[in-house]
């Protein structure tokens, strides 16, 4: 899997960066968008391989962000990331 295209989705610089270090480290193209918006952006510039999406984010809810890509580009894989801890947001 190693080359792959992985736009990370995190407005925490801490969680975003080690995510790039990490994910770049072991060989992947990495993108980091830091709002909802730019992740729209950036998936629409070119098509990454996975996006990581973090629920939380400042401008726009991640599930509506998760929503938007798909209109774009079914075919993109999405692994939604959360701090959150109330049932109906993991169940979501």
């Amino acid at each position: 899997m190693s080359g792959e295209s992985i736009l990370i989705v995190e407005d925490d610089d801490r969680i975003g960066s080690t995510l790039v270090r990490a994910l770049a480290g072991n060989g992947y193209v990495t993108r980091w968008a830091r709002t909802g918006r730019a992740a729209i952006d950036e998936t629409t510039g070119s098509r990454p391989d996975l996006v990581l999406l973090d629920l939380g984010l400042p401008d726009i809810d991640g599930l509506d962000v998760c929503r938007q890509i798909h209109q774009l580009d079914p075919s993109i894989e999405i692994v939604m990331l959360t701090a959150r801890v109330e049932e109906l947001d993991i169940v979501i």
